[in-house]
């Protein structure tokens, strides 16, 4: 039984890898952090503002069962995570964790869930495969190596939407630097492929004798108190990217 499980699992896989698989495309959107007009409070080397590019996919689920296992050696441990629907083919579905929270020989990696339907029952299939550090996850990364289980937990409720910080997206951060005398200190910083960009981290300099709003790239907040380790403030505008 187990033999043919797995079988027809290698099956699911090598057609999704070499068949048309219906990708699932995210919904894209951006995220100001905080909320206009909100008032904050936050301490020295905080981020204070930022401006981040997500994405949210409309059918996920939450798995809360940890599984662990042996294959050709290699120690992999398949941990609870929140786990969003990446593409579809005529034999079932694959969903992907949010994070890298398994692991592979102690190496953190993301993991996923291949549901197979038939008739009768569906079966599942676990994998840790190799996943790239940035960009889309190619279909043929998900060829072998894939554990058989009938169950992975008692329910499973597919509607839950997963948002994701999308590493490969662009993102801007306001970051509170302290206090001396009348001055404060901020550093800015963009990310690109989830590294920061060197020409485009910049540390700036206030003089609240001048004003107590102070701004960025458009974003602008109102200082409400300070001191060298703690900041509340306000949004006044988000950044204009």
């Amino acid at each position: 039984m187990r033999t043919s499980l797995i079988a027809i699992l290698l099956n699911l896989i090598s057609l999704a890898a070499f068949s048309q698989a219906n990708m699932i495309k995210p919904i894209t959107h951006v995220v100001n952090l905080p909320l206009e007009g909100k008032i904050t409070t936050s301490e020295l080397g905080n981020t204070l503002v930022s401006f981040i590019e997500v994405s949210k996919y409309e059918k996920g689920f939450h798995l809360d069962k940890d599984f662990s296992w042996t294959s050709t050696g290699v120690k992999k441990h398949f941990m609870a995570d929140d786990f969003y629907l990446y593409y579809t083919t005529s034999k079932g579905e694959v969903y992907v964790s949010s994070t890298r929270s398994s692991e592979v020989n102690g190496v953190k990696a993301r993991s996923a869930v291949a549901v197979l339907k038939n008739k009768k029952k569906v079966k599942y299939g676990l994998s840790i495969p190799e996943w790239p550090l940035h960009g889309e996850y190619t279909v043929p990364s998900f060829l072998g190596g894939y554990k058989a289980v009938n169950t992975i937990q008692d329910q499973i409720d597919d509607n839950k939407e997963i948002i994701l910080l999308d590493e490969t997206k662009f993102k801007q951060e306001f970051i509170y630097g302290g206090k001396v005398g009348d001055n404060v200190k901020f550093t800015y910083r963009e990310f690109s492929e989830g590294l920061a960009r060197p020409s485009f981290t910049q540390e700036v300099q206030y003089d609240l004798t001048d004003s107590r709003i102070v701004g960025f790239k458009g974003m602008k907040l109102e200082i409400l108190e300070v001191s060298n380790v703690e900041i509340t403030y306000k949004v006044l505008s988000p950044f204009t990217k």
